[in-house]
């Protein structure tokens, strides 16, 4: 992002530079959010087959 800056001299392509960053690192990195929608205690452990089975439920998904 800073070489943009340095390299253009544009405030701009330094915004959207850090926004395409942003929602590629969001789209790509992001954790598995059914894994972390479970209570806080159970994050340690892995996700039990009734848990994927109400989770599946619960979203409509099957």
């Amino acid at each position: 992002m800073a070489a943009v800056g340095i390299w253009t001299h544009s405030m701009r392509k330094v915004g959207v530079t850090y926004m395409v960053g942003m929602l590629g690192i969001a789209g790509i990195l992001l954790p598995d959010w059914d894994y972390f929608d479970r209570d806080y205690s159970r994050w340690f452990y892995p996700v039990t087959e009734q848990e994927k089975l109400a989770l599946s439920r619960r979203s409509g998904l099957r």
